[in-house]
């Protein structure tokens, strides 16, 4: 019986998979580049904090300004901005810069799948669905980390699963969750 539901499990995510690779001109794509411009505004303003404090010696109590990492002989020749409004914020080098925009951070798309003693996961399938209904397919990395790039809608359900071995479900209230625990079956 097991084995049935495993092989069952097993066609139902090839299948998914298929779908997401064959059939890109069915999923909705508007909004999309919007809403992953930010995070990659984020990941430039981190590289520049990171190379700041490299070429001033600064260490964790270190703070830099738009001054120090935008402008034309800068790290950032132009000032990002974000496309839905928020505000982007560099902050010190022990936090990360943020953008008002809840769903515009560096971790939104991340998710960590671990078994219950908290070892990494690799080669997961994660599926995510957003508010209206469109899903996604990731596969995690040796590390246990699946990325998913940033919605039109937030995402409102996250599955992980290893086909014959267990799955988590996890239905998104307040942001994104950080950790996906699989259980064994």
């Amino acid at each position: 019986m097991k084995r049935w539901i495993s092989s069952l499990v097993a066609a139902l995510v090839a299948f998914a998979l298929c779908w997401q690779v064959f059939t890109p001109h069915r999923f909705k794509v508007s909004g999309r580049i919007s809403k992953s411009a930010c995070p990659m505004f984020l990941r430039q303003i981190e590289g520049a904090k990171a190379t700041w404090a490299l070429e001033h010696r600064i260490q964790t109590n270190g703070a830099p300004t738009e001054a120090d990492l935008y402008g034309p002989d800068k790290y950032i020749r132009v000032a990002p901005t974000c496309s839905d409004g928020g505000r982007i914020t560099i902050g010190d080098m022990e936090h990360k810069a943020t953008c008002s925009v809840p769903m515009h951070s560096l971790e939104a798309g991340d998710v960590y799948v671990t078994t219950p003693t908290g070892e990494p996961i690799p080669h997961a399938v994660v599926s995510f669905r957003d508010e209206t209904g469109i899903f996604a397919l990731s596969m995690t990395d040796a590390k246990g980390f699946a990325h998913f790039e940033a919605w039109t809608a937030g995402p409102t359900f996250v599955r992980a699963a290893l086909p014959g071995r267990g799955s988590a479900s996890f239905y998104i209230t307040n942001g994104w969750p950080a950790r996906l625990v699989v259980k064994p079956l």
